[in-house]
């Protein structure tokens, strides 16, 4: 017997043998849309109960053509997480009760999220004034099923005294070299030459790579930016040459679709002076150390700090 779910075809006498594996309706594609109504709605959700990222950071961060007179009336001229994108990267790839790492937190966002989803998380992060605007944020929201605390710090050197295995998940999001400038410290690493920046990018994913327990899943979301030629860097690219290398394997590499905004006001110049595309995506790449089946158990039923497991037998 066949049968029909949201569109999904089920296999078996009985739809129900088929468990929904969506997140409010959102499926697990290589492409991720922002713009959906379902996102959008969840979204929504998460912000009406405040959910937010602009304290604790300067207004108009984003640097040159990238950043018009309306985004800035409308975000302050600075890029926020998606608290939907946190959900559901909590929700497919950490374990519920499960140590989570955050070595870039920037705002309250994710952490706020991965406490409310029941997980323990840790945020590391440059800024004093914004750590202290992020516990000022959770202490707003109120009591969660999990914990969240925020340290101020060096991301990539903090990684360095953390004991091996110790986390159960990585969830982050680094600055995207140089697409905003969060401040002049030599450590940020948006005030970086590109050079150093990659040196940066390595030595966080070896670290990370160290301090994740076997058989875990990571997500890094990062995205592109242009060189003072106006190419493109490749920095997701990098960045998944340097998790590889790090002894990562590499699960998924999916486009998140972000709405255009009011970045259709910059594109008609852009395109007709240098044929540059409009960029209305980021990616979120999600790499597993160890056995990523393994990893998908201890996911599943919750599964932390313990012995490795026996692995399922091959299909």
């Amino acid at each position: 017997m066949r049968g029909h779910r949201q569109g999904e075809l089920t296999h078996g006498v009985n739809p129900d043998d088929y468990p929904d594996y969506t997140v409010h309706g959102v499926y697990p594609w290589s492409v991720l849309r922002s713009d959906s109504r379902e996102w959008q709605d969840r979204k929504r959700w998460w912000k009406g109960r405040g959910v937010h990222e602009e304290n604790g950071r300067a207004d108009h961060l984003l640097l040159g053509s990238g950043s018009s007179e309306r985004h800035r009336k409308i975000s302050r001229g600075t890029s926020r997480f998606d608290p939907f994108l946190a959900e559901l990267c909590c929700e497919w790839y950490s374990p519920p009760g499960g140590m989570v790492l955050d070595p870039f937190a920037g705002g309250s966002c994710r952490g706020i999220v991965a406490a409310e989803l029941g997980r323990h998380y840790t945020g590391i992060d440059l800024s004093t004034a914004q750590v202290t605007a992020n516990h000022a944020a959770k202490e707003a929201w109120g009591p969660t099923d999990g914990t969240v605390t925020w340290q101020t710090g060096d991301g990539v050197a903090a990684i360095g005294d953390i004991a091996d295995g110790s986390y159960d998940y990585v969830l982050t999001c680094p600055p995207y070299h140089s697409a905003e400038r969060y401040s002049g410290d030599p450590r940020d690493l948006s005030a970086m030459s590109w050079a150093d920046h990659l040196d940066a990018v390595a030595e966080t994913a070896r670290q990370l790579f160290r301090v994740l327990a076997e058989d875990r899943f990571a997500t890094w979301v990062t995205g592109d930016l242009r060189d003072t030629s106006g190419h493109l860097r490749c920095l997701p690219e990098h960045t998944i040459m340097a998790l590889r290398d790090a002894g990562f394997g590499v699960v998924n590499d999916q486009v998140l679709v972000t709405p255009a905004g009011s970045m259709y006001r910059m594109l008609r110049r852009w395109w007709t002076n240098t044929r540059s595309a409009g960029r209305v995506h980021q990616r979120v790449i999600t790499v597993v150390k160890g056995d990523r089946r393994l990893a998908v158990t201890a996911q599943s039923r919750g599964l932390h700090h313990i012995a490795p497991i026996a692995a399922p037998e091959a299909e």
